[in-house]
């Protein structure tokens, strides 16, 4: 009985180091400088932009991005109509 939960044991150990070393995520936030290295991976995800337009911060898409005091927005309107949650903008005046 002894030896057969040591065994369970070990595969477990084994299937568990297995499984979290192969996993991975290509997934996240990058910082403009990253596009290049970002690049190819977010172009095979679906981009359909060009990525070194995400490294420009002085052209769209990046300067249709508006900071609201810790949180983000963006401009979705030549109007002006900016898009960001409630709780961004509730108590302002």
């Amino acid at each position: 009985m002894n030896c057969e939960c040591e065994m369970v044991a070990r595969v477990s150990a084994i299937a568990l180091l297995w499984t979290a070393t192969a996993a991975s995520a290509n997934e996240g936030m990058w910082m403009p400088a990253q596009t290049a290295e970002v690049g190819a991976a977010v172009r095979a995800d679906g981009l359909q932009i060009d990525p070194a337009q995400l490294s420009r911060l002085d052209a769209a898409p990046l300067n249709a991005i508006v900071s609201l005091g810790g949180c983000s927005a963006s401009f979705v309107s030549p109007q002006g109509l900016v898009a960001t949650n409630h709780h961004c903008v509730f108590l302002s005046s």
